[in-house]
């Protein structure tokens, strides 16, 4: 999220140098005119004064013509729904006289009349509220400043929020409570509000027919603002796709994975499905993938204009995933996708893809996870770990909204607790968790684990049906260690608070990918690009510029590393927020294990074939490794055995499984 937000900064930032460079002649601008928001926004807008953008930005729209809008950086923006019918004259203000422009009113019902105006403006304009609803909500007015209303007394739970200057009544900020944020796809709510009453409206749910299938698809479609996910765009395309699974897959396309949905969200979608009786609307109905997505490709256009080829294998593992390695020791087919995420280009020759896989596997009772990344045209595997919870039936399925493609799995009810978690394939292989969560099924008390950013975790436990009843300050777990041992993680807050998140004892530090200096300045010797995970001990501190330096131990060497790459909180205590795990290595046949890579360095051991091993840093053809004292773990040993060994001595693997399987048959 975090880049991707880097990253639009970066555009608007483009775009406002574009604009400035070549400003749009008044002809231009007034045959088609457009405005955008530099600070952040994502949409091109009918009106400068749109509804939906906070008043303090209005000073700052930008205006750039049609034929601009089709130009990079500018294509890479959405339309906003909310403003296309409004009139410019009227929201095109003089800059002093915008709509919720400061002002004094005459008296305390004049600020109460402006603030509950606004609300039913936003209602309106932002939310998609028909003006026959909007104007049947109740109101509770706090003068100090807050604004609560909802629907009516039977929704008092779905209760919206405006925030305002208790001396002048504007807007300051405004909440929802059907959308907590987080989901990159999420289309607005008058999108998703101008669809859902379609469905009520049409009936949809009673009256589902092949007729009413492409009316919802072009709803869906309508204004570009929805990408749906796989189920929802093949079911749509095929017809094969009933009402309440075609509502609740729009769901996810909107809110995103079930478990960041807000309590309203949650109950929205129950109160919509609930006139249908039985399993139709209950999880159980996606719990096996339908017969038209068992082994097929299907294809599902997002709105930046990149697509994606998915294919849900549930009976077969095709060819071309070359996981023979595994099948030929007896491991069959769970479930698996392989998927294509192809960037949009000037013609099919300069397109870019980035090819993801995830396949789980099981034999006897065990379930395996196992990566795919595409490299050359071919698919690379790599054993991920053990799916845990194999006594539970499992559903994987495909995440399109974001930069990544999201493999989700969600594990059936066992014992009153539904299990889920989603992760993402890296561009090495390597198997990262985005989110994790328990939910009671009676109690809809609900754990939720989810990763802020690189191995930062916090935690939020809600509970259906009421706001947030708490959530934790960070702490720092390698994303991947959770997915490989997630039925280790905490499920309470009680058990997040006593458990171990950095195994090792004061002094020692993770790094996240540093050189590994002689002296304290980046043209000193360079003794090894340490690789992330590598973990040293600190045993000094000295100044530099911008950053000061550790000095550290490891192993046989010693020397300085900068503290920007050493994984510590604000006070300077050690965390673990690992982000990759050392590589590993296994020696193909005895070797020795030397001080340095010369000639004239001494021997210290020597290495059996089969001796496993992490990998600190690669130079001049050889390792420097720890080798463990016992076996190899996760985390590297730091009172292993350090030293070099020659690179054709061993070979490597992403972590400890890749070493239990023979190398992939070519």
């Amino acid at each position: 999220m975090r880049r991707n937000l880097v990253r639009m900064a970066a555009l608007l930032l483009a775009a406002f140098a574009a604009w400035m460079a070549a400003p749009a002649s008044r002809a231009e601008a007034e045959e088609a005119r457009w405005w955008i928001n530099p600070q952040g926004g994502t949409r091109y807008h009918r009106v400068r004064c749109c509804p939906s953008i906070h008043p303090k930005y209005f000073d700052g729209m930008l205006e750039i013509t049609e034929a601009q809008l089709k130009l990079e950086p500018y294509n890479m923006l959405s339309p906003c729904n909310v403003c296309r019918e409004l009139d410019p004259a009227q929201y095109d203000l003089p800059q002093n006289q915008a709509p919720a422009a400061s002002g004094e009113p005459a008296d305390a019902d004049a600020i109460r009349s402006r603030v509950i105006q606004n609300a039913e403006d936003y209602l309106t304009e932002v939310y998609g509220y028909p003006v026959s609803q909007a104007e049947k909500f109740i109101f509770l007015f706090h003068p100090e400043g807050e604004l609560e209303y909802w629907p009516d007394e039977a929704h008092s739970a779905w209760c919206y929020r405006m925030y305002f200057d208790p001396a002048t009544g504007e807007t300051r900020d405004a909440t929802t409570p059907f959308y907590g944020g987080g989901f990159e796809n999420y289309p607005g709510e008058s999108s998703v509000r101008e669809v859902v009453l379609a469905f009520t409206e049409q009936d949809w749910l009673h009256q589902w027919n092949g007729e009413a299938v492409q009316a919802f698809s072009r709803k869906v479609y309508e204004w570009g603002q929805v990408v749906p996910t796989q189920r929802l765009a093949e079911g749509l395309q095929s017809g094969n796709i009933t009402a309440p699974e075609a509502m609740r897959e729009f769901f996810l396309s909107c809110f995103g994975p079930e478990e960041s949905w807000t309590p309203a969200a949650v109950a929205w979608l129950k109160e919509l499905l609930e006139e249908d009786a039985g399993e139709a609307g209950s999880p159980q109905a996606r719990g096996d993938a339908p017969s038209h997505l068992r082994d097929e490709q299907i294809e599902i256009g997002l709105r930046n204009g990149s697509r994606v080829l998915a294919a849900y294998y549930v009976e077969t593992i095709p060819e071309e995933a070359g996981l023979n390695r595994f099948t030929s020791k007896g491991w069959g087919l769970k479930e698996g996708i392989l998927a294509d995420y192809i960037l949009p280009g000037e013609n099919d020759a300069m397109q870019d893809t980035f090819d993801r896989g995830f396949f789980v596997l099981e034999k006897e009772g065990r379930r395996m996870g196992v990566t795919l990344i595409r490299k050359d045209g071919a698919w690379e595997s790599h054993p991920a770990g053990p799916c845990v919870l194999a006594d539970r039936d499992l559903t994987l399925t495909l995440q399109t909204g974001g930069p990544d493609l999201i493999f989700r799995l969600e594990y059936e009810p066992r014992d009153g607790k539904l299990v889920s978690c989603s992760s993402f394939v890296d561009g090495r292989g390597y198997l990262h968790l985005y989110n994790y969560s328990v939910t009671g099924e009676a109690s809809g008390d609900r754990f939720l684990l989810y990763s802020e950013a690189s191995g930062r975790w916090l935690w939020v436990c809600d509970r259906t049906g009421q706001e947030s009843a708490g959530g934790g300050d960070p702490c720092y777990v390698s994303d991947i260690y959770a997915m490989l041992h997630f039925a280790e993680l905490p499920d309470s807050p009680e058990s997040y608070r006593e458990w171990n998140r950095f195994p090792y004892l004061k002094g020692y530090y993770f790094v996240t990918g540093v050189h590994l200096r002689e002296k304290t300045s980046s043209r000193s010797r360079d003794l090894g690009m340490l690789n992330p995970g590598t973990v040293v001990y600190k045993t000094g501190e000295a100044e530099g510029d911008p950053f000061p330096w550790y000095k550290v131990e490891l192993g046989l060497l010693k020397g300085y590393v900068v503290t920007q790459y050493i994984c510590a909180d604000d006070a300077g205590q050690p965390t673990g927020d690992q982000y990759e795990p050392l590589p590993v290595a296994e020696a193909v046949r005895k070797a020795d294990l030397k001080s340095g890579t010369g000639w004239l360095d001494g021997k210290i051991a020597e290495v059996p074939e089969g001796t496993r091993m992490h990998v600190l840093f690669e130079r001049d053809g050889w390792y420097y490794v720890v080798i463990p004292r016992e076996e190899l773990h996760y985390y590297m040993d730091v009172e292993g055995q350090y030293g070099f060994i020659p690179k054709d001595a061993v070979r490597t693997g992403l972590t400890g499984y890749d070493l239990d399987w023979p190398l992939p048959q070519l």
